[in-house]
């Protein structure tokens, strides 16, 4: 008798055990990721937190990141009618008339999304340098690579496009990869949109940043989408009556893209028309004819850029027309002077020129054997990823730009116009398509933008991988159960 009921008992244990196993499998696929973060105050020879490495979990913001590193305690936010503003970390906030920020960086770059919205990438490195807005942001000076002389056309382009797409398919997706991803025919995986959906009932339709709803406008459209429904929020109405001056200048430019994009119509009656729009940028433009992103009267390459790709639909209007080519001649003399040192400022000068008609490999934009788009493949690596300014490591916020300029330029080669042309396409089912690569679970989104980040803006979308032999664990762990209990049953009866 107590030889049957052992028996038993191992046929028990064996089920237990199989199907405990089955239950833990997925958990224990998971791989967790890394990024580094570091904290300066007013001395940056001694960081507030210096740099460390620090496990990302899936879909975590900068913002958690922070929290996780120098704990909630340490960390202060203001309340404001758009959400919790970051104003202090280890007690260092700026008092009442003081000019200073959290100035939130992606890889040495200053984001151009909040770090609350930026979903941190493996081998990120993160940063917040208290910074004072009104001088010059001081970023972390990286060499800058020799550029080797190039003649001729731009060679092997397409396979430099090839590559970068590559690369994106293999990482997940933000709004900037989805963009460039529908301007060169490639099919946008349905997770994408879901993925959207989904951020969208958590957020209510409502995000602390006017950037957020504006890159979600367009990545909506490059998936298909219609902006205007989303789950039942009307993204193109919170733009045009939204605060679109929240974020200076990049916030107004990015504006006019999002409601351009798909020519949204626009009431006569909205907070922001594109009159409007366009004459807050106009009244706000430099001498030398370059912008600021805070307005400021010393005028940035980036929000120059920005501010040139939202003017195309005006271009060749009196009083707009003048503006335009002041600014060409100021990122002009700004790529002659060497001025452009980085693969983030020549993608937003690249994206600009392209879509205004301008070839970034032409005579206003060459010197040396060598020309803008020639000096920003020069940052492309071997996997296809883009890097900011020298070394072999690709990063995420980079490659966004990288890849979005290049699509740029090949819809100007094509006479296709601007990168952010994207109408709207009523009732078209995504499907994805089984030859192209989707993004894995392998990495944690962005160009991001990245967020992003400029931010940039930047959310990843892993597909998940929803493989399992669960199912066939159980049924054989049933299976067992039932022949322990037929062989229970006849030994009694023996």
């Amino acid at each position: 008798m107590k030889n049957q009921k052992r028996k038993i008992w191992l046929v028990m244990v064996l089920v237990l055990t199989l199907l405990t196993y089955g239950v833990q499998v997925p958990a224990l696929a998971a791989e967790g990721n890394l990024a580094s973060i570091s904290v300066i105050g007013l001395d940056e020879a001694n960081p507030l937190f210096a740099e460390t490495s620090v496990a990302v979990g899936e879909n975590e913001t900068a913002t958690e990141l922070l929290i996780k590193a120098v704990g909630e305690n340490n960390i202060e936010f203001t309340d404001t009618q758009f959400g919790k503003m970051l104003t202090g970390i280890y007690g260092l906030k700026p008092a009442d008339g003081e000019t200073y920020f959290w100035n939130f960086l992606i890889n040495g770059k200053s984001a151009q999304v909040g770090s609350d919205s930026y979903i941190v990438q493996n081998g990120d490195k993160i940063s917040f340098r208290y910074t004072d807005w009104t001088k010059p942001m001081d970023e972390p000076e990286i060499e800058t690579p020799v550029e080797e002389p190039v003649t001729g056309d731009v060679a092997d382009f397409q396979t430099a496009l090839d590559a970068v797409t590559q690369y994106v398919l293999s990482n997940p997706l933000t709004e900037f990869e989805v963009i460039s991803l529908k301007q060169t025919g490639k099919t946008i995986p349905v997770q994408y949109l879901e993925s959207v959906k989904q951020v969208m009932k958590e957020k209510q339709g409502k995000f602390s940043r006017i950037t957020d709803t504006e890159r979600y406008i367009l990545g909506v459209l490059a998936a298909g989408g219609d902006p205007r429904n989303i789950e039942g929020y009307n993204l193109v109405e919170a733009v045009y009556n939204g605060n679109v001056t929240k974020q200076g200048l990049i916030g107004v430019s990015y504006a006019l893209i999002a409601l351009d994009s798909a020519s949204f119509e626009i009431p006569d009656n909205a907070l922001w028309t594109r009159d409007k729009l366009t004459a807050h940028l106009l009244e706000r433009q430099n001498p030398d004819g370059g912008w600021a992103w805070d307005e400021s009267a010393t005028s940035d390459i980036d929000t120059t850029g920005m501010i040139l790709a939202s003017l195309v639909p005006y271009k060749d209007k009196a009083g707009i027309k003048e503006k335009v080519d002041l600014a060409l001649q100021y990122l002009s003399a700004q790529y002659q002077n060497s001025k452009i040192d980085n693969s983030s400022t020549a993608a937003q000068v690249v994206i600009a020129l392209s879509a205004l008609g301008v070839d970034a490999n032409g005579p206003l934009f060459t010197k040396d054997n060598s020309s803008l788009i020639k000096f920003l493949l020069t940052f492309q690596n071997s996997d296809g990823g883009f890097d900011w300014q020298g070394g072999d490591v690709s990063d995420v916020f980079s490659t966004q730009q990288g890849v979005q300029a290049l699509v740029a330029y090949q819809l100007y080669k094509q006479g296709k116009g601007s990168l952010y042309n994207l109408p709207l396409i009523p009732q078209n089912p995504i499907i994805v398509n089984p030859e192209v690569q989707t993004p894995t679970q392998a990495q944690v989104q962005a160009p991001i933008v990245k967020q992003p980040a400029a931010q940039v803006n930047q959310v990843g979308y892993p597909i998940p991988n929803t493989a399992t032999n669960i199912y066939n664990l159980i049924a054989l762990g049933l299976l067992l159960l039932a022949v322990g209990s037929v062989y229970y049953l006849k030994q009694r009866k023996a």
